[in-house]
């Protein structure tokens, strides 16, 4: 009878059919409704296939879902039947999956129908916890699925990480389809659901995914360009933003882990000039890991100033702060300003050791930079290294003539 209802009933009749079934054959009636549909067009494509769309899938779907979320259902193999069915309404159709507005509209309509029956699964109370803890497994192993599927497809977004593939610009590297797959995110996050519940249980799914294919780019650099575009942006969630923060605090380990190039310390300085609140996150992760004994050793070498190219713009980002600033990161960077302080009071007065000029004229770059992010005066505190500079070179130079004036009496002496 099932398989006669899609070719005797007109198609603005199926939302009437819908709640004239129980809830497991309707949506089973909807696989023969779909595949009544591709038999006919052959493709998910068509133009006939999408005029039909609202009256035979939306507001059918539509109306299976308001029951699923309002119904007293009694018995918990309903829910498992209901999961069963929307698998097969996604084998159905999910071969033929393509970038068509039919795709997104089954691809939406089937995570949202999981969802709800996920929902009522995780406030359903009359059964045993470890069915009703397979079952749920099961709901969000299908959302994943069906998400992964369709955005490996190549007209889709395509490829096992985000952005799909990486393309070549001259000697610029980026992410192919990074515009197009934060899109696509979007459009899924967007989804309508008529309880906090069910949107918590969608976000946890993309995140999941989404960060499985952010771990997947190949490359360190390509992690922190996506982190500054994403943070450019408007209207994404903070639990989305987070994903690629988290990312790019490792690929900044991975980064600076190694020499230092030009393009690192380029992207270094893209992620400081956002002075974002995840910046700040950011920049707290990467202090408490360098220092995780600050705590009850509260010191920050002067040389670890010199020689790690990110402290200019901690210094930066600290001063950028017209908040409260707290928490370890800012003791820290408070720490680490009280030494370089008390360096350039010594520049200055000329209390500054051999040591610690010959550290600064190995450093001058890095020196300037500390110089002109901290919040004294740069261009009078360079003046002042300048002339300590060249009184340690010619204190270098006198230091040189008199040692080889004294090994000449040395060997005069001894011949």
């Amino acid at each position: 009878m099932l398989t006669l209802i899609p070719y005797i009933c007109p198609r603005k009749e199926t939302s009437l059919l819908c709640e004239i079934l129980p809830i497991e054959l309707a949506i089973v009636w909807l696989i023969e409704r779909l595949g009544l549909q591709v038999s006919h067009t052959y493709s998910l494509c068509s133009h006939i296939f999408n005029d039909d769309m609202e009256h035979c899938f939306e507001k059918p779907m539509a109306c299976i879902m308001i029951r699923i979320y309002k119904e007293d259902i009694k018995d918990f193999i309903i829910f498992s039947q209901c999961s069963k069915a929307t698998f097969h309404f996604v084998q159905s159709f999910n071969k033929r999956l393509n970038y068509s507005k039919i795709s997104k509209t089954l691809v939406e309509l089937s995570v949202s129908l999981f969802i709800h029956i996920l929902y009522r699964v995780t406030i359903y109370d009359e059964e045993e916890p470890e069915n009703r803890k397979a079952l749920c497994k099961d709901l969000r192993e299908q959302v994943k699925l069906i998400l992964k599927n369709w955005i490996v497809l190549r007209e889709v977004i395509g490829g096992s990480f985000f952005g799909g593939n990486i393309r070549t610009l001259g000697y610029q590297r980026g992410l192919a389809k990074e515009d197009l797959e934060l899109k696509f995110w979007e459009n899924i996050l967007a989804l309508k659901f008529p309880c906090k519940e069910m949107k918590n249980e969608l976000e946890k799914i993309v995140a999941e995914l989404v960060n499985d294919r952010v771990t997947g780019i190949p490359s360190p650099e390509l992690k922190i360009d996506l982190f500054v575009s994403v943070e450019r942006r408007e209207g994404i969630p903070d639990f989305f933003r987070n994903i690629f923060l988290t990312k790019a605090i490792d690929a900044l380990d991975d980064l600076f882990s190694r020499k230092q190039s030009a393009s690192q310390i380029q992207r270094w300085d893209q992620l400081v000039k956002l002075n974002s609140a995840r910046v700040v996150e950011l920049i707290a992760k990467i202090l408490e890991k360098k220092y995780p004994d600050f705590m009850s050793v509260p010191e920050v070498p002067f040389h670890d100033l010199l020689e790690w190219e990110l402290w200019p713009g901690f210094l930066k980002v600290y001063y950028a702060q017209v908040e409260k600033k707290e928490g370890e990161w800012a003791l820290i960077v408070t720490c680490a300003i009280s030494k370089l302080e008390a360096v350039c009071a010594n520049i200055h007065n000329g209390d500054i050791t051999v040591t610690e000029l010959r550290a600064i004229k190995d450093k001058q770059t890095q020196m300037n930079k500390l110089c002109e992010a901290s919040d004294s005066q740069p261009a009078v505190l360079q003046e002042s290294i300048a002339k300590r500079l060249k009184e340690f070179k010619h204190f270098e130079d006198y230091k040189g003539k008199l040692l080889h004036f004294l090994s000449q009496i040395g060997r005069k002496l001894i011949g």
